[in-house]
């Protein structure tokens, strides 16, 4: 027996700026010490805290409103209505089991836990297949057209760069994913235990893209392009997760679970407007690229309203590493212009010299194998 979560829900629209009626009365105030009069006194507190100088706030007065009305909406924009071809698939595509999935699986093992649930990881008894288990509880306060929304998202994109989603459960209140084991962990390990030479860089931004090909000209943007959503399989090959499942399989640093949209990796249009298209993708994936070089994104040590002024206000990053092709260094700069009209797509980028220099898949898998190994010795050595 299957049911849908949510008989029917509306379409969300775009909605307006929030706390639109307190901006109308803002204005640029060089006598006072925030360089505004007329804020609201929580926009106050967080333009104090920022480490916005007041000089910045004075030369650029209208992106630092921007980002006082993004920081306090909690760093998240409302989705583009979707596609009325998208909406009526969805339909189909999320429909929930009524049974306990944990009768499907053996071998089931916990491999992590997070704010919005845990992953097991075990075999499908139908078949042996390995597969990955998310287990959410469905309380009052969750989002349920939101979280259909997300999982037909994935149902609906069948593609050898991103996360199968196999099967969903609905039992006893709780929510289970089904969905393809992807264990060699996620890209921020591999960040982490490695400075990636380039031609591994260029395969992990060919994968991406392949994965962005499809999604975009389907009219899907993922809107969260980073490396700890990036999945690599034992044999090298490279996922495109969504919604979060991988962030319950690593350790991140505290600044990436802080806010519920992760502004490190934003396109500048997300952040000052609310109009925007899929080539805040394309952003993300060249900000991805800077991190898989560099290790981590630009302005990663900036307290979060400064880094949301610096990606709006400054000139498109670069490498900070030295000796960086020209091939890459192009690439790199066809993913960042400022222009979303002008910038690539990502069609546009599977065709750049840059993306020739890509290894092969076992080069990757061999790093991966070589961090679970490490892993494997570290774990031994604090168990005895």
């Amino acid at each position: 027996m299957t049911r849908s979560l949510s008989k029917k829900h509306d379409e969300q629209g775009i909605s307006l700026p929030y706390n639109l009626q307190h901006i109308t009365h803002v204005q640029v105030d060089p006598s006072d010490s925030t360089g505004f009069s007329g804020l609201p006194e929580e926009w106050r507190q967080i333009l104090k805290s920022s480490g916005i100088g007041k000089e910045e706030t004075m030369r650029n007065p209208q992106i630092v409103l921007d980002i006082l009305e993004f920081r306090s909406a909690g760093c998240t924009r409302p989705a583009p209505p979707r596609a009325k071809d998208f909406k009526a698939a969805s339909k189909d595509a999320v429909q929930f089991k009524l049974e306990n999935p944990l009768n499907h699986i053996k071998s089931l093992k916990k491999a992590g836990e997070g704010s919005s649930g845990s992953v097991y990881i075990g075999d499908r008894l139908s078949d042996g297949r390995r597969i990955a288990l998310k287990r959410l509880e469905i309380g009052k306060q969750t989002n349920i057209p939101a979280l259909e929304n997300e999982i037909a998202m994935m149902a609906l994109s069948k593609h050898p760069n991103i996360t199968e989603c196999i099967q969903t459960f609905l039992w006893e209140r709780e929510l289970w994913i089904m969905m393809e084991a992807v264990e060699g962990g996620a890209l921020c390990d591999l960040i982490t235990n490695f400075c990636l030479e380039e031609d591994i860089v260029a395969y992990l931004c060919r994968e991406v893209a392949l994965a962005l090909s499809f999604l975009h000209t389907r009219s899907r943007i993922h809107r969260d392009i980073k490396s700890d959503n990036i999945l690599i399989g034992l044999d090298g090959s490279v996922k495109l997760a969504d919604f979060g499942y991988c962030v319950q399989l690593t350790e991140e640093a505290g600044r990436r679970n802080s806010l519920v949209g992760t502004p490190y990796w934003m396109a500048p249009e997300l952040i000052r407007t609310q109009y925007y298209n899929e080539k805040v993708d394309i952003w993300s994936l060249g900000i991805m690229a800077i991190e898989a070089v560099d290790r981590e994104p630009p302005w990663f040590d900036e307290p979060i309203m400064r880094a949301l002024f610096l990606i709006t206000s400054s000139d498109p990053p670069s490498f900070r590493r030295k000796g960086m092709s020209t091939e890459t260094s192009d690439w790199l700069s066809k993913c960042l212009l400022e222009n979303p009209e002008q910038r690539w797509s990502a069609d546009q980028l599977l065709q750049h010299k840059f993306l020739l220099k890509a290894a092969k898949s076992s080069k990757t898998a061999a790093l991966v194998s070589e961090m679970r190994e490490k892993g494997a010795k570290h774990q031994s050595k604090s168990h005895n």
